[in-house]
């Protein structure tokens, strides 16, 4: 009786560690599965652009040689691009170009269908001729901005190669346009402007420390955009000083002290040097 005991004592014990065992093998199958997921996406969110800034030159002598080109092993066999990401570059571009133009008989020739393939698709005469009314300075920002006011939504990355493009083919002449900077605060957001994208650790080296005032205020003026920020809207826009914020904000953009007088707790603003500042032109445009 006692030997049928433990016989059934083990089969209970080994139901229970397989069970276990189940649970916790459908515990990693669900984890996995997951982290998959996770991957796609990022995968998927590094590859929203279908365009790069890239050599004219060699995307012609790609186009010459597709029939050589049969994987992202073969660009660099035909042009000399060695690292892995302008490899991706190259072909990512070559097939959005492929499906555009099918061939051309010199350089010159597709110089040409490139300039009409962009000029149509991404209407770039209105883009060029709405900066030219508003009077912006030309660049990647500039014409990310300008484009969606016109319907067309690209990517930063998408404006950086459309730029490169239209001014390898001659197809822009810049103009400089004078601007009255009377005040720091008016040379601070014309250099933005001009810039298009700066890092606030730029600014800080040049204009020094107090620059920091500025560009809250020309951020709270939606002026330019400042994404580290955001979060933090409603409370920098009532603030008097930024150094005496209400105690207890937490987060890389904060750090508390004291007042060693009357013993009264603060936090103040301290902006990342890597914090990305971003001009605007339009108040369409979010941050």
């Amino acid at each position: 009786m006692k030997k049928e005991a433990d016989i059934l004592g083990a089969k209970i014990k080994n139901g229970k560690r397989n069970a276990q065992i189940g649970s916790r093998s459908a515990s990693e199958v669900l984890a996995k599965f997951l982290f998959s997921l996770i991957e796609l996406n990022n995968v998927m969110s590094k590859r929203k652009s279908k365009i790069f800034k890239t050599d004219i030159r060699k995307l012609y002598k790609l186009l010459v040689k597709k029939s050589k080109i049969g994987s992202r092993e073969d660009i660099s066999k035909v042009i000399d691009v060695k690292s892995k990401r302008g490899v991706e570059t190259y072909y990512n571009t070559l097939q959005w170009i492929l499906k555009r133009i099918k061939e051309a008989k010199s350089f010159d020739d597709f110089c040409e269908k490139l300039c009409s393939v962009i000029l149509k698709e991404f209407k770039l005469k209105d883009a060029i001729n709405e900066m030219f009314e508003r009077k912006l300075p030309i660049n990647p920002s500039s014409l990310q901005q300008v484009m969606k006011l016109k319907g067309i939504k690209v990517t930063l990355t998408e404006a950086k190669a459309l730029l490169g493009w239209m001014k390898s083919l001659d197809m822009i002449v810049e103009r400089k346009i004078p601007v009255l900077s009377s005040s720091l605060k008016d040379r601070v957001l014309e250099e933005i402007r001009s810039k298009g994208a700066i890092t606030y650790g730029s600014l800080a080296r040049k204009y020094g420390d107090g620059v920091r005032e500025l560009i809250v205020d020309l951020w709270n003026r939606d002026l330019i955009a400042v994404p580290a920020l955001d979060e933090y809207r409603e409370i920098l826009r009532e603030a008097n000083d930024l150094d005496r914020l209400p105690p207890g904000l937490g987060g890389r953009l904060f750090s508390s002290w004291q007042d060693r007088i009357t013993g009264e707790l603060y936090s103040e603003l301290v902006i990342p040097k890597r914090a990305k500042i971003l001009a605007r032109w339009f108040d369409e445009f979010g941050s």
